[in-house]
């Protein structure tokens, strides 16, 4: 299942779309989700990473240095989340694509 697959990223975002973690780990957690979520769709969502950025953060990205996060996990978007900066998320529909590491 996807869900316990480290070759595939997941994401859980907040209500107002913005990325609050990544892992190659079945998250949030390995319990059983409720059959109605009061907040919604299962916070559980594969990651297909696109990213715009400006010119001036890409300065800044390329200076941040590692965190735990982004050792525990070899993701570089854990930087830019461990570091404060947001990270919106859009959602697709039937999204598929081939894995890249």
């Amino acid at each position: 299942e996807d869900a316990h697959n480290p070759g595939i990223v997941k994401v859980v975002v907040d209500q107002f779309r913005r990325a609050l973690y990544f892992s190659r780990s079945s998250i949030p957690g390995n319990k059983p989700p409720p059959a109605v979520s009061p907040s919604g769709p299962s916070p559980f969502q594969r990651h297909l990473g696109l990213y715009g950025f400006r010119t001036e953060f890409l300065e800044t990205f390329i200076s941040l240095p590692s965190n735990d996060l982004f050792l525990h996990e070899d993701l570089e978007q854990l930087k830019v989340v461990g570091a404060g900066f947001a990270i919106a998320i859009a959602q697709v529909q039937n999204a598929t694509a081939p894995d890249v590491n």
